[in-house]
């Protein structure tokens, strides 16, 4: 018997606990990415153009007793991914996922 999706990510997602997952985004699939991985223990960084939808995420995670942190990027922009990815690094380390 086949796994479905969900259930193959969350074994996944259980096997990096205390990682950190770079750049998610904080609506549809990235939200629900960053939920999961959060729910199981990864630092989660929640990345978005609207900065308003990240710390909306951002802030539910927590609540939820996970870590998450908002950031706002435009994906677009190649100097404010770098960017984003530096900040990243200095402040936890090399992201895992």
């Amino acid at each position: 018997m086949t796994q479905d999706g969900s259930s193959q990510f969350k074994q996944i997602a259980k096997a990096v606990t205390r990682q950190v997952a770079e750049l998610l985004g904080a609506q549809g699939l990235g939200e629900a990415i960053c939920r999961t991985l959060a729910a199981s223990g990864v630092i989660t960084i929640v990345a978005d153009i609207r900065e308003d939808q990240a710390e909306r995420v951002a802030a539910e995670i927590g609540a939820e007793g996970g870590k998450a942190i908002a950031m706002r990027l435009d994906i677009t922009d190649e100097h404010q991914i770098l960017s984003a990815v530096e900040k990243i690094i200095s402040q936890h380390g090399q992201g895992r996922i």
